[in-house]
């Protein structure tokens, strides 16, 4: 392992973090997100240079009034992987972490088999939530049967909504809203994360004003196309073809061309539903060993 600097990224340092290489087989969102994460004040993000040449980086995203932290976005050079350069950077992010006063918690949100390692009672870190996860292709300029009358949640409905304990806990029962993977609590601190330039929510109110569904959709553009994450809180399936109708306009507005499609649901949601609605669209299952997601936190202040 050489000599290494670790330092604050800038707008800059862009073609230098792509130079790194790609990840996440094709779906790397970093290339479309870079310029808002050095945007966000609540985003601390590092890079690793050896020799003048940037072989690293890493963000660390301060979530929940900056009570909570979640890494995002990681990686290392292929020529430099395997000798210390990530573990570097984590433990420079978890020190910076450290002199931030508000931070109590890491968070973290994992597929399968590194949640099973979570889950030994010597991790250290505690079980927060389990979804299932289905990932779908939707073909290439698709727009039949895509009307609804349902409208974008703004920031005061869901304050509203949020209000109420029992519509909270029948939609959120472990309190997380997710955007792109990332855990927020339920906290108004966290709306201006939440209602961002890439996300959209919906609602299904009941007669009593209660709400009995809420989606969100959050989109990028990758090396591979188009993709669109959709999470479904609350267990009204028979509500759930009006919401992806409106899931699939907002889509077309931005999006004509094939789009991949993943949908993150409460454990209990019937796959049947699911299946159902999307091959009415002609979408395809598309296999994937990410079936479930789950998410844990620990303490990290004394």
């Amino acid at each position: 392992m050489s000599n290494y600097t670790i330092r604050l990224a800038t707008q800059g340092d862009y073609e230098s973090v792509l130079a790194i290489g790609e990840v996440y087989n094709g779906v790397d969102y970093l290339p479309c997100k870079y310029a808002e994460f050095l945007e966000d004040d609540n985003y601390l993000n590092f890079i690793c240079i050896v020799d003048g040449e940037v072989i690293g980086f890493l963000c660390g995203a301060l979530i929940d009034n900056r009570e909570a932290f979640v890494l995002r976005a990681g990686r290392v050079k292929e020529a430099y992987q395997g000798q210390g350069y990530y573990r570097a950077l984590r433990s420079h992010v978890y020190q910076t972490m450290s002199r931030i006063k508000s931070v109590k918690q890491e968070k973290v949100v994992v597929f399968n088999k590194i949640a099973q390692k979570l889950q030994q009672p010597d991790s250290g870190f505690e079980h927060i939530a389990m979804q299932k996860v289905y990932t779908y292709e939707i073909p290439e300029g698709f727009v039949e049967g895509t009307s609804s009358d349902l409208q974008p949640l703004t920031q005061e409905e869901l304050q509203r909504l949020l209000s109420d304990p029992e519509t909270r806990d029948f939609l959120f029962p472990e309190g997380i809203l997710y955007v792109h993977r990332v855990p927020y609590k339920l906290i108004e601190g966290n709306f201006p994360s939440i209602f961002n330039k890439r996300t959209v929510l919906f609602g299904t109110p009941a007669c009593s004003s209660q709400y009995k569904l809420v989606t969100s959709g959050h989109y990028f553009n990758v090396k591979i196309g188009f993709r669109y994450i959709l999470d479904i809180y609350g267990s009204s399936s028979k509500e759930f073809e009006d919401h992806f109708k409106s899931h699939l306009a907002f889509i077309r507005e931005l999006n004509k061309g094939k789009t991949a499609i993943t949908i993150f649901t409460p454990p209990t949601f019937p796959v049947d539903v699911l299946d159902d609605i999307l091959k009415r669209v002609g979408a395809v299952y598309l296999e994937s060993f990410l079936s479930e997601e789950h998410s844990f936190r620990r303490c990290v202040s004394e």
